[in-house]
Parts: structure tokens; sequence; C-alpha cells
């Protein structure tokens, strides 16, 4: 004789199941404004470009899959965020608020983006206060 599941009891197996499948990353598109956070697993896209805060805590910057840029976090933390502050200044903070890393680039307060450029350079704007430095000049022939 076959046992009949209540519906109850199939809505909380969903649930449950939904809480612990592991997440999804999220693909924010190509900027992150001030107050945004950017949290493990998230990522900017553009072009061949991909700004993403890993698992390990570690923040990189990469071109069709091999790191061009990082942080130096990997391993320093667990469920970390990045944050870029209404000062402009990039922080990487740990699940009990540690800070990682840090631009060092706070000023005036304002709204700034995070902005990753097509060219690999990832910028904060409000004016410029912090680069990656990953620009490349993709002029053939000259």
């Amino acid at each position: 004789m076959a046992s009949i599941i209540p519906p109850a009891a199939l809505l909380c197996s969903a649930i449950l199941l939904a809480l612990l499948s592991p997440a999804t990353p999220t693909y924010l598109g190509n900027a992150l404004e001030s107050g945004t956070p950017l949290t493990v697993g998230d990522n900017l896209m553009a072009g061949k470009y991909n700004f993403s805060l890993q698992h390990d805590c570690n923040l990189v910057l990469y071109h069709d899959q091999s790191p061009r840029w990082s942080s130096g976090t990997d391993g320093k933390g667990k469920g970390c965020e990045l944050v870029l502050h209404d000062n402009g200044e990039l922080i990487i903070f740990s699940d009990k608020d540690d800070v990682l890393w840090r631009t060092d680039t706070g000023g005036a307060n304002g709204k700034y983006s995070l902005v990753l450029k097509e060219n690999g350079d990832v910028v904060v704007y409000g004016s410029a206060v912090w680069s990656t430095g990953t620009f490349t000049n993709t002029t053939e022939g000259a």
C-alpha cells in the first residue's frame, strides 16, 4: 500500500532543499554602485573580462579565465564581501567584519561607481580614485 505524503511535508522539503542548495553566482553587469556589496560568487563582466569575489575571499580579475590581478586575500577569511563605500574606498570584509584588504583611497562622501571596463581596467569613478592598472593597448600593428 502506497503512503501519501502530506502537502505541508512536501512544501517543507522543497524549502529545505532550496536553502541547502549552493548559491548561484550573480552577474551584476559591469558596474557596482557605492553601498552595494559584491558578495562571494558575484561577478562583474565586460567582454572577455570577469571581476569576481571568490569563495576563498580573493578578489580576482580574469581575462579569458586567466588571472590578471588579485587582492591577494585568498584564504584570509570566509563569507567575505567587497563594499564600495560612499567615500570611494573599496574594502573586503570577512564574515567577522575584519578588514582583509582596502584601497586606502577614501575621499569626500558622494556617489561612486566601480566599473569593469572593456579594456580590462577596473576603476572607481566619482573622479577616478583607484584602478587595477591593467589597461592594455590592443591596437595591432602599431
